[in-house]
């Protein structure tokens, strides 16, 4: 039973994370959720995986149109690929850095990296099956978005910040809710049906804070 549930939470895990990053329809994705003003959208020729790319500008004037500062970017990983491979990310690099090695914990970082002079960039590496071609496909297409969230663990409604998840103790009193039936009347194959979710709502709070770059490939 404490396998199964495990295997639920991990549906769970990427459903939630499909709501949120998901194609063009995720919460965080979907252009029609953001004030118009803070949607950049990248010309063809610009992406950042051909020679006129140029990633950090595109951060900073994204970062320029928020109502607060970005305290977040999250990028799937081709477009974080796209981005460290980028000539001009690695001379803004180059610029602050110089060539001197890295400390160590720049060189332990994976999913997160930091560049000088923008909020950490997150990795959202989760894949989903495609039903339609068969494949595993990145959740997060090549879409970024950036959040604020205000500092502190405590964040209430009246905070100024891009979105929140707001969880609830629930029926069980921990938020995660399990309850099992009885599968009557199946011969051999009866059994128990276990129902697991969370109490949870994600809500969007303020569509002016933040950005959404769009079209970051070619």
């Amino acid at each position: 039973m404490q396998a199964l549930a495990r295997r639920i939470n991990w549906a769970l895990g990427l459903d939630r994370e499909g709501r949120v990053f998901g194609s063009t329809t995720g919460l965080l994705v979907a252009t029609a959720n953001w004030n118009a003003n803070n949607v950049i959208t990248i010309t063809g020729g610009s992406e950042w995986d051909t020679t006129n790319g140029d990633p950090i500008k595109n951060l900073q004037d994204a970062e320029l149109r928020s109502v607060m500062p970005i305290t977040d970017w999250w990028m799937s990983p081709p477009s974080m690929n796209a981005f460290l491979r980028n000539e001009k990310v690695r001379s803004h690099m180059r610029q602050l850095l110089g060539d001197n090695a890295p400390n160590p914990d720049a060189v332990q970082r994976k999913r997160d990296i930091l560049i000088p002079g923008l909020a950490p960039i997150r990795q959202v590496p989760g894949k989903v099956l495609n039903e339609t071609t068969g494949t595993i496909d990145f959740i997060m297409t090549d879409r970024v978005v950036g959040t604020h969230t205000p500092a502190g663990g405590n964040v209430n409604p009246e905070d100024i910040q891009t979105a929140v998840t707001w969880r609830f103790d629930g029926p069980s009193g921990t938020g995660y809710i399990t309850r099992q039936f009885d599968m009557p009347r199946r011969g051999l194959h009866s059994g128990q049906m276990m129902v697991s979710g969370y109490s949870e709502d994600v809500r969007f709070v303020a569509n002016n804070v933040g950005a959404l770059i769009v079209n970051t490939l070619a």
